[in-house]
């Protein structure tokens, strides 16, 4: 199974978003957030799921994409995992 992390504060990008993640990979699991803290304390969390992808909106509230991508990158390999990070724009 598919595990993405989706981090945008457009509700109209998210609502496409899983639009096209059920057509392309119907049984995949999306977390959504709003703010980078909250995506980071979720990263955080010792019973979260592995992820594969995780998508980052440039423009988000109270921080930027590009900070949120740093902060990722400085967390734990075991926290990272092997996921793929994206930043996205519109």
């Amino acid at each position: 199974m598919l595990r993405i992390l989706a981090l945008d504060d457009s509700a109209s990008d998210l609502f496409f978003l899983r639009r096209q993640l059920r057509k392309a990979a119907p049984d995949c699991e999306l977390h959504e957030f709003k703010y980078a803290e909250d995506a980071l304390r979720f990263l955080k969390s010792p019973d979260r799921p592995a992820l594969d992808l995780v998508l980052v909106d440039i423009n988000i509230p109270r921080t930027n994409g590009f900070d949120f991508v740093a902060d990722f990158a400085a967390l734990y390999p075991e926290l990272r995992g092997d996921a793929r990070v994206y930043v996205t724009s519109s």
